[in-house]
């Protein structure tokens, strides 16, 4: 029995003690890499204003912002999804396994599994696409990548799952890191934010998604403000645009008036140079006006189909790979207690 009991009590104090090294090695990693508490995404991408806003909000260290999008690399004939982030600054930091990091907008870091799955090697060059390249061009500003570099991202502590996409079957096949200057965009697409007091907490710790449950709801404040900032200028932008056709309109209706009469005048008494030639600059105005009344459509069409500004906020917890690591090892710490009952049944059982 005692020998039993020697066992059972080895058995818990072993798997505790690897439950406890599992968690104190991922905390000490992700505090290496400054892995982000919070990342913020947008349906209208996030402007300096924003940024600024959140870098005054109480309780925030850092705000990174940052571009993220989903496309398709080529294989050849093989097609494979891929998420690209632009190099992240302070935040998420990269290790170099191979290589280096991107110094201008042609070159590219990759995951070795992509390297391996295309046979490529540092100096080849990748290709990526969406299926409607215009709205690929509107993003990125080439096609063609030369590989630098193979990295390893904090993002993905997992070996095998790389998350859900838009595009394809959704299955999220590899990610790569661009130079930012590799992107059209004129707004943000992400936003990743370490708290104040992050550093100091055990990550891995119930008490650790608590303060991020909190201070996820006192950005969000800061989010409302801006939102609501957003849509009020929207509107205001809708309005002004309605005003500006309705005086272009009038002004057009009043032009129309005076060009037939003097077309009429034309008509009546025959040709008259200086009324000829007035008759042909309320042409060229009236065309002048139509041009700027497309325009004008054209942007309150745009408006009007633009997606209503809405901020959706992320901790570690809605990451399915480190709050399932998390898990593992309370799942493991469980595992412990339960060898000293075996031994002990099995030792009754006898």
């Amino acid at each position: 029995m005692l020998i039993i009991t020697a066992l059972g009590a080895a058995s818990v104090v072993g798997i505790q003690a690897t439950s406890i090294n599992m968690r104190g090695s991922a905390d000490k990693y992700y505090k290496a890499h400054n892995l982000y508490d919070l990342q913020i995404k947008s349906t209208v991408g996030f402007s300096e204003d924003d940024i600024n806003a959140l870098r005054e909000t109480r309780g925030v260290r850092i705000v990174m912002p940052t571009y993220i999008y989903d496309v398709f690399i080529y294989f050849g004939n093989d097609t494979r999804t891929v998420r690209t982030y632009a190099l992240p600054g302070e935040l998420n930091k990269l290790e170099i396994v191979e290589g280096r990091l991107p110094e201008n907008a042609g070159e590219v870091v990759v995951e070795h599994r992509l390297l391996r799955h295309g046979r490529y090697n540092i100096g080849d060059i990748i290709n990526l696409g969406l299926y409607n390249m215009q709205d690929y061009d509107n993003i990125f500003n080439r096609r063609e990548f030369t590989i630098v570099g193979i990295t390893q991202s904090p993002l993905y502590i997992n070996l095998h799952d790389r998350g859900n996409t838009a595009l394809g079957d959704g299955r999220l096949n590899f990610f790569l890191y661009l130079h930012p200057d590799a992107y059209n965009l004129e707004v943000y697409t992400d936003l990743y934010i370490l708290l104040e007091d992050s550093q100091e907490i055990d990550n891995l710790t119930d008490y650790y998604y608590e303060f991020l449950q909190e201070w996820k709801e006192h950005v969000q404040q800061t989010g409302n403000i801006r939102t609501q900032d957003m849509i009020n200028e929207l509107a205001d932008n809708q309005s002004e645009i309605s005003d500006n056709i309705i005086e272009l309109e009038k002004a057009r209706i009043e032009l129309i008036g005076l060009r037939n009469t003097l077309r009429d005048i034309l008509e009546q008494f025959g040709e008259n140079e200086q009324v000829s030639d007035l008759y042909e600059e309320l042409n060229a105005q009236d065309r002048e006006i139509l041009d700027g009344l497309h325009k004008l459509q054209d942007a309150r069409r745009k408006l009007n189909n633009a997606p209503t500004p809405e901020w959706f906020y992320f901790t570690r917890k809605d990451e399915i790979a480190f709050d399932s690591y998390y898990q593992d090892t309370l799942r493991l710490e469980q595992i412990g207690y339960v060898f000293p009952l075996v031994y002990f049944l099995g030792d009754i059982s006898e």
